[in-house]
């Protein structure tokens, strides 16, 4: 009898030590790795016709994006979405259920304003803003946007002012037959854009006052100029592992743009591969041009640079102004 009673005395015990440890653990958010947000995630089904998901929540994104609340996804079915959306809260969009998700601005103001931080969009058509318009407006911290068209907008993707802004587009985003593909301006840095395509713009990318951001695995064809780099504010910028083809101009550095890393790039059949004007101090390594004379580049007295990296000499070139030193360590130590 004593001994039954013990053996529930300590059951109870280990019962309570339990109890207190887990449920703590459940109203704080946390077993294992689950976590309250994910434990009271929803997902928003949104259809413009309900062919494709009948009885959506919603035939509209702006009325799922005002319904959700932070930290939900937006599933966005096979359809054209006549809207301007502002997001204004975490949330997760994914498009492309059972066919295509457009979202059309049709050529009338800015389509997609994002003011609010960890925002993804995923698999979306995004086209036709107004002039002097955006077809994404980024006014906030770590976006992320993946395999997108950004198409047929005067500008396909804006970050403005934002430190340590931490937006990605990447995996397959197709920015293309935009006035400019992608602006960061007015120090925005700490962007990475990588295995991305660039088709067709006037400018594909567009680097005012905006330092160390990155660029990787990316293509630029057939572009009026595929990068334009400028203002002294845009240092440290590094651009590796990218194509610049059949561009009138490969990329431009202007306007007392310094300490820029460009390595490991392919120039090919462009009209210029590289122009400067009125900068210094770019790192060069490792790149590979073709033609390997092109007469039509230039450098000014106001460019320290050597011409043999004008002329393009294949791989053997060496990093501009500070030789024999990995061009990252040499922009740390010349900060």
């Amino acid at each position: 009898m004593q001994k039954n009673f013990l053996k529930k005395g300590i059951i109870s015990i280990l019962i309570l030590f339990v109890g207190t440890t887990i449920i703590p653990s459940v109203l704080s958010g946390e077993i294992g790795n689950i976590s309250n947000s994910s434990l009271l995630k929803k997902i928003w089904y949104v259809d413009d016709d309900g062919e494709d998901y009948p009885n959506p929540d919603f035939n509209l994104i702006q009325l799922a994006i005002d319904a959700a609340n932070p930290g939900d996804e937006i599933r966005v079915y096979n359809g054209t979405y006549k809207e301007h959306l502002t997001v204004n809260k975490s949330l997760d969009f994914s498009g492309g259920w059972n066919g295509t998700s457009i979202i059309n601005g049709y050529e009338r103001g800015t389509i997609v304003v994002i003011i609010h931080d960890y925002v993804s969009i995923t698999n979306f058509v995004i086209q036709n803003s107004g002039v002097l318009n955006y077809g994404i407006n980024i006014g906030a911290t770590n976006v992320r946007i993946e395999k997108c068209d950004i198409i047929y907008n005067y500008f396909g993707i804006q970050v403005i002012g934002l430190h340590n802004s931490n937006v990605e587009i990447k995996n397959n985003c197709n920015i293309s037959n935009n006035y400019i593909g992608v602006v960061f301006i007015d120090l925005t840095h700490s962007n990475k854009i990588t295995d991305c395509k660039f088709t067709n713009n006037i400018y594909s990318v567009w680097i005012v006052d905006s330092n160390d951001n990155e660029f990787s695995n990316c293509s630029f064809t057939d572009n009026y100029v595929g990068m334009q780099i400028q203002d002294p504010k845009s240092t440290r910028n590094k651009i590796y592992k990218c194509k610049f083809k059949y561009n009138s101009l490969g990329i431009m550095l202007y306007s007392y743009s310094n300490r820029n890393i460009i390595t490991s790039n392919d120039f090919m059949y462009n009209e210029r591969h590289i122009f400067f004007r009125y900068c210094s101090r770019q790192f060069f390594t490792d790149n590979y041009f073709e033609p390997r004379e092109f007469p039509n580049n230039y450098t000014n007295p106001h460019t320290y640079l050597i011409i043999g990296i004008i002329w393009g000499i294949g791989r053997a070139e060496r990093p501009i102004w500070w030789f024999n030193k990995d061009p990252e360590a040499a922009v740390e130590e010349h900060k």
